[in-house]
């Protein structure tokens, strides 16, 4: 429900509505040992590339019917059923595997206009994706990193139960192998100038590889970090934004569609790639800043309450005891 909410409400670019699908489905292995949960997770996180090759290669073969059902109309002769079927499907999905300058151009003034207009032209965009991704790629990726995950918990290393050794291992193989491959895909994509064919048939593999070890990579510095005790009050602050993790998804969504929609400063369209990346950063700052001050006061982020009290069907206790919230500041 909050992701339906985010997903049709906020931003189009929701996760939580296939985190909670997948979720709901990935429960039933949880009793599962580490090496069953790693071999499934490995057998499922290629099918998603394989939907994607498959997607590309028929939307290859329509870009050729496309010109046969053009010389057809350029002839004046009439389309059958399924020929006009098709032009209209091709129609659909051209702005989004090929959008011309005039789609481009209607994007822009959708995305700098009223929150109607971006509501009307959101809601079908984001229902396609909740169904048909769900099965071609949500499907297989996150249940497949879900799965991971739990191995992980279950081996003890996201707990930091292992020694240095296995997180030292783990930043050096997953930094090591995956940032080279994920900086080769970023040159690759700009090269090819993210074409969607190209994205969809082999131009993601590289990254979706990439992406899965540097996590891996990630994690190891992470907990080596914990372990060592290093920048203890950056982490506290991490954990902070942890803990309140579902309340700042949201506020980051609300926050720059705010900054970059017509509804709000209207900036859309109008920063280049790598001025974007600063916006992330001061959102980040900002949350790492605001959640420990709000945790200081508060048991839970808000929409963390709303989940808790909505989950057990009863009002949650919010605020901190005074003498708790004095030891905590």
């Amino acid at each position: 429900m909050i992701g339906a909410f985010h997903g049709y409400l906020i931003w189009f670019g929701d996760i939580l509505f296939h985190y909670a699908l997948m979720g709901m489905f990935i429960y039933l292995f949880r009793k599962m040992q580490p090496r069953t949960l790693i071999i499934i997770a490995i057998c499922m996180l290629p099918v998603a590339l394989v939907f994607s090759y498959g997607g590309a290669m028929y939307m290859h073969s329509m870009q050729g019917q496309m010109v046969e059902i053009e010389e057809l109309l350029a002839a004046g002769e009439e389309l059958t059923e399924e020929q006009a079927i098709a032009k209209t499907d091709w129609g659909e999905m051209q702005p989004f595997m090929a959008p011309t300058d005039e789609d481009l151009q209607n994007d822009l003034e959708i995305g700098r206009g009223g929150y109607v207009g971006i509501l009307t032209n959101r809601i079908p965009f984001v229902m396609s994706m909740q169904i048909q991704s769900t099965y071609a790629f949500m499907l297989w990726r996150v249940g497949g990193l879900m799965l991971l995950g739990m191995a992980l918990m279950k081996l003890g290393i996201l707990s930091g139960e292992r020694d240095t050794g296995v997180y030292r291992k783990m930043m050096l193989i997953g930094y090591g192998i995956g940032l080279p491959i994920a900086v080769f895909s970023a040159y690759d994509l700009y090269a090819h100038e993210f074409k969607s064919l190209y994205v969809f048939q082999v131009g993601m593999i590289p990254n979706y590889v990439a992406s899965i070890l540097v996590a891996l990579g990630h994690i190891g510095a992470v907990m080596l970090m914990v372990k060592a005790n290093v920048w203890a009050n950056l982490m506290a602050r991490f954990s902070a934004v942890g803990r309140m993790a579902l309340t700042n998804y949201l506020l980051h969504s609300i926050v720059l569609t705010t900054i970059f929609y017509g509804y709000g400063f209207r900036l859309y369209g109008e920063i280049p790639r790598l001025a974007q990346m600063a916006f992330v950063a001061v959102v980040i700052g900002l949350q790492l800043c605001l959640s420990p001050m709000w945790l200081a006061r508060y048991r839970f982020g808000p929409v963390e309450w709303l989940w808790r009290s909505l989950t057990y069907w009863q009002r949650q206790p919010m605020r901190r005891d005074p003498i708790k919230q004095t030891i905590i500041a």
